[in-house]
């Protein structure tokens, strides 16, 4: 249960640590098409760690 979160929010830090290091070397031309994917990714993951965990919680 734990780990489904600490999942979810590893996840999360290593998107925006991704962003980071992108905007750090200036890939600012593209740095809205890669925030969108990686925005998509994320919230697609952590939603579905989300619905993982609260299926967990419930049993």
């Amino acid at each position: 249960m734990i780990r489904t979160l600490i999942g979810a929010l590893g996840g999360l830090v290593v998107a925006l640590l991704i962003l980071g290091v992108l905007a750090t070397f200036g890939v600012w031309d593209s740095i809205g098409r890669v925030a969108s994917i990686l925005g998509g990714l994320v919230l697609g993951m952590v939603f579905g760690q989300l619905g993982i965990f609260i299926a967990v919680w419930r049993e």
